[in-house]
C-alpha cells in the first residue's frame, strides 16, 4: 500500500513530517506501508490528468483512498476529501488557476451551485475517473471535538450526503440583516497563527453591516 501525505501549497520540515508519520500510522507503521510520499505543488515529475497536473501516482489508474473532514470552506464552499484528490496533489499552476476563482461573486463559504472554485474540484474528479481512476473518500465531520458523522463513497456524492450536518453543526442565521459586531473565537486548530485564524474574519465578514467591526479572538 501506498500513502500520499497531500499537502498542497503547504510545506513541512523533517521535524514536522516524522512527528505527523508516528502520530497519524503508530509506531509500526514503516513495515505497513510499502512508500509514504509527501507531496507539495511544487514538486517534479507532475503528470497531465486532463485539463489539469497532478502527483505522479495519480497518473497510474489505480484505486485511491482520500481522508477528509467536513466542515465550511470560506471560497470552496464546504471542505472534504474532494479537495485531498484535488488540490492536495496538484501542481502550483493548476492550484492558482482555480483558486482564481475564489475572487468570482459565487464562491462563498457553504456555496457550492456556481462557485467556479468547487466546480473545478468537481470537474477534475470526473477527468481522473475518466482517465481509469478509481475514486472512494471518507470524510469525518467533528464538532466540539467529536465525530458527529462519517460519510463515504464517490468524492462528490459523500460531501452532498454530509452537507445537512454541516449545516447544522456550523451554519447560523442571522436575521435583521447586517450587523454592527462579530466576534470571531478561533478554537485550536484554527487559532494557532494569523493565517488559520483569518479564517474567522472570512467566514463572518459577509453579515458584518458597511463600517462594522469583526473581533477576532486568537491566541497565534
Amino acid at each position: 500500500m501506498l500513502v500520499s501525505v497531500s499537502q498542497g501549497s503547504h510545506k513541512a520540515n523533517a521535524e514536522e513530517i516524522a512527528a505527523f508519520e508516528v502520530k497519524l500510522l503508530g509506531d509500526a507503521y514503516r513495515p505497513r506501508f510499502s512508500e509514504i510520499r509527501w507531496h507539495t505543488a511544487y514538486d517534479d515529475g507532475l503528470v497531465k490528468v486532463g485539463s489539469n497536473s497532478f502527483m505522479p501516482w495519480m497518473g497510474e489508474k489505480g484505486f485511491y483512498l482520500a481522508c477528509g473532514s467536513l466542515e465550511p470552506h470560506y471560497f470552496a464552499g464546504v471542505t472534504g476529501a474532494h479537495k485531498t484528490l484535488t488540490v492536495g496533489v496538484w501542481s502550483y499552476d493548476s492550484l492558482q488557476q482555480n483558486h482564481a476563482g475564489s475572487m468570482h461573486p459565487g464562491s462563498g463559504g457553504m456555496q457550492l451551485e456556481g462557485n467556479p472554485v468547487y466546480e473545478g474540484f468537481a470537474a477534475a474528479i470526473e477527468e481522473l475517473k475518466a482517465d481509469g481512476c478509481q475514486l472512494l473518500v471518507v470524510n469525518q465531520l467533528i464538532c466540539n471535538g467529536a465525530t458527529c458523522g462519517v460519510f463515504s463513497g464517490d468524492p462528490i456524492g459523500a460531501l452532498h450526503d454530509g452537507i445537512p450536518l454541516v449545516t447544522k453543526c456550523f451554519a447560523a442565521t442571522v436575521s435583521g440583516g447586517p450587523v454592527d459586531l462579530v466576534i470571531a473565537e478561533m478554537d485550536a486548530p484554527l487559532n494557532r497563527d494569523l493565517y488559520q485564524a483569518d479564517k474567522g474574519i472570512k467566514n463572518t465578514e459577509f453579515v458584518v453591516r458597511d463600517g462594522g467591526v469583526i473581533l477576532l479572538e486568537a491566541t497565534c
